[in-house]
């Protein structure tokens, strides 16, 4: 079985790496701008292509935070709920969905 390794860091643990390699930390800025998390990638048994399979295969999105935008439209469609009329109304309607 091919193996496939994610390692995440902090960005403070990385920045001292970078230092203590003697590598210039305007790069290591570059890198960090360019990433979400910044997280490393490795096998010594996958080449690039399987790799981008094997992590294209595996992935997955994350809870919406304030201020994120929708990369398509939501619809949600009219159905029970299988909850009462009340407060959860008020709570809908809050956001704008018109109950």
């Amino acid at each position: 079985m091919k193996t496939l390794a994610i390692r995440v860091a902090k960005k403070r643990l990385m920045r001292l790496a970078w230092e203590r390699a003697g590598l210039k930390a305007d790069n290591l800025e570059q890198l960090f701008d360019g990433a979400v998390q910044p997280a490393l990638v490795s096998s010594s048994k996958l080449n690039s292509f399987e790799m981008f399979t094997a992590l294209k295969a595996t992935q997955a999105g994350r809870a919406a935070k304030p201020g994120d935008r929708a990369p398509h439209d939501i619809v949600v469609e009219k159905m029970d709920t299988g909850m009462p009329p009340g407060p959860i109304v008020g709570d809908l309607n809050s956001v704008g969905i018109p109950c």
